[in-house]
């Protein structure tokens, strides 16, 4: 059995907004800011090409076997192992 994990991806993708100014920190200093723009807009840069490379693969659809992909859809109850306590049992004289 195979499963498309591709499903819903592009919605969560698409929803994303990013900043395209960099918050000043508090006490950042003018002298500082002007640095750490630049810093922020190489930064933005980079991811930017990124996402625009990995976009490039957002209508591929990868088939793996369940038993790969199974255990990343469970959810936490099924994930945690029940303990069960051993109470001593009491007896009547």
């Amino acid at each position: 059995m195979n499963r498309n994990f591709n499903a819903g991806r592009q919605k969560y993708f698409d929803r994303q907004k990013f900043s395209r100014t960099g918050a000043a920190a508090k006490g950042e200093k003018p002298e500082d800011k002007a640095g750490l723009d630049k810093e922020f807009s190489a930064q933005q840069k980079k991811l930017a090409r990124k996402l625009a490379r990995e976009k490039q693969y957002e209508h591929w659809i990868y088939k793996v076997p369940a038993y790969l992909g199974d255990p990343l859809l469970k959810t936490r109850s099924q994930l945690l192992v029940e303990t069960k306590t051993n109470a001593p049992a009491t007896t009547s004289p």
